[in-house]
């Protein structure tokens, strides 16, 4: 894995509809780099990787709102309470899936 950037944030967002893989190298990026490079690590409730795309677009979305977060706009309150239902975070305390 590269080593971690010296400036910037990631925000490691995958649709929880993805594979068992893609959703431990989406907690994987988050371990090796720390959570001050890497703060935000969520599987979205519901979404692959086409419609975490439409999230993306979606006022109301939690993913919307993390967008808005990066490019240091700020979103209006009731978006964001909205938007709370969507999410679920990664955890290290979990073990990763396990490909077989």
């Amino acid at each position: 894995m590269l080593p971690p950037p010296k400036q910037g944030t990631l925000y490691s967002v995958a649709g929880a509809d993805e594979s068992a893989e893609f959703l431990r190298q989406n907690l994987l990026i988050q371990q090796a780099w720390g959570d001050k490079t890497v703060p935000v690590c969520e599987s979205q409730l519901g979404l692959n990787h086409f419609s975490v795309l439409e999230a993306l677009t979606a006022p109301s979305h939690r993913l919307h709102q993390l967008a808005l977060d990066l490019l240091g706009i700020r979103a209006l309150p009731a978006q964001i309470v909205i938007a709370q239902a969507h999410i679920s975070r990664c955890s290290p305390a979990l073990s990763p899936p396990r490909i077989t």
